[in-house]
């Protein structure tokens, strides 16, 4: 049953369904012209702009004029995402989708309301339509950037670290979503945890304490996690002066995912462009000289992404960056080895090991 916005005001929750007819009543009763957007995934074709068929359309959004002829883009929450204003999907980056209004050559009452509550169009005399663009970001707007503090306790042989993660754009928008499925649905959020364990990931950085949470509602809806914790493995002390350094432990970076050589038959999409960026800063006791300095920095790139790991010793501290990049969210069939080796060049960089020769303080 379809109950009025005020009885889930009340109940401090809402449908799919009504949210959507809130975002309507509001944008009437602001008496602001609006356009209902149809939009499709990337990856199931153009959308079909002279005959919008519900199979065919899998996402539905409001758009309203700017004063400069531009739209604003109003896509409605879901159950684990609320978007920022102009915020969408990034299914939808890129693609074209037609927004439509109904055409009256007569008075229109409020009670004729422009979409209904089952979400059909009102009957009228026309409708107009128009095929807009819609946005996407380059690799400068979408990124993540991972940086950890360390602070290397020779004695003791433990680790501490502040950290700080920022997410911006389309990277925002689906970790954003992962962790609000993470949070609200407890199976998820188990499965995620076994998997973790099964594969051995997430054990060597280990967050204690979420410091700081920060989200900017503008364009590119930047946040921020400031956190506190310990590194477990990764780094060996070999003996009193002399430290091993396992990259693949310390860079928190994925891959896109390509599919197995043999079956790469068909042309690739990826989820979107972006900058994978991490960073390990390592404070030491005393001063620090890296071992083989000259065969450490990697550089590759290509057409479709980039990939550099650069090293840099100075007095006490070493700071390790890993910057992962994709440059294009389509790839052809053909192209698929240039893709491939730039994963492969990431992966034998990451696999390596370092050695850091501590030397010895003034005071020791």
């Amino acid at each position: 049953m379809i109950k009025s916005s005020g009885y889930f005001l009340y109940k401090g929750r809402f449908n799919p369904i009504s949210i959507r007819r809130l975002y309507r009543e509001i944008l009437e009763d602001l008496e602001i012209v609006y356009w209902a957007g149809f939009g499709r995934s990337r990856r199931q074709g153009a959308i079909e702009q002279d005959y919008i068929r519900v199979q065919e359309v899998d996402h539905m959004f409001f758009a309203f004029k700017k004063p400069d002829g531009s739209f604003n883009l109003l896509y409605p929450p879901d159950l684990y995402h609320k978007y920022q204003l102009n915020e969408l999907p990034v299914s939808l980056y890129n693609t074209e989708a037609v927004i439509a209004k109904p055409f009256r050559g007569r008075p229109v009452f409020r009670r004729e309301q422009f979409i209904r509550k089952d979400l059909q169009m009102e009957v009228a005399d026309s409708v107009i339509t128009n095929v807009i663009k819609l946005p996407g970001m380059d690799e400068r707007m979408s990124y993540i950037r991972q940086t950890f503090f360390c602070d290397v306790d020779a004695k003791e042989k433990s680790i501490s670290f502040n950290s700080m993660l920022t997410a911006s754009g389309g990277i925002s928008t689906e970790l954003r979503r992962f962790m609000g499925q993470l949070y609200q649905d407890k199976e998820i959020g188990d499965y995620y945890q076994a998997l973790s364990e099964f594969e051995g990931r997430g054990t060597s950085i280990q967050i204690d304490t979420i410091t700081k949470f920060d989200l900017k509602k503008q364009k590119s809806y930047v946040f921020t996690i400031n956190a506190k914790g310990t590194i477990q493995n990764g780094i060996t002390f070999i003996n009193e002066s002399l430290v091993s350094i396992y990259l693949v432990s310390l860079l928190q970076q994925s891959m896109v995912d390509l599919p197995d050589e043999e079956t790469a038959d068909m042309d690739y999409y990826f989820d979107f462009i972006y900058t994978d960026l991490s960073m390990v800063v390592l404070n030491f006791p005393s001063p620090v000289r890296l071992i083989g300095a000259e065969q450490a920095n990697r550089e590759l790139k290509n057409e479709y992404g980039a990939y550099t790991l650069t090293f840099h010793a100075s007095d006490n501290s070493l700071t390790i960056q890993s910057t992962y990049t994709i440059l294009k969210d389509f790839m052809p069939k053909e192209d698929f080895q240039k893709m491939k080796e730039l994963n492969d060049f990431v992966k034998q960089a990451r696999n390596i090991r370092m050695l850091v020769r501590l030397k010895e303080s003034k005071e020791g």
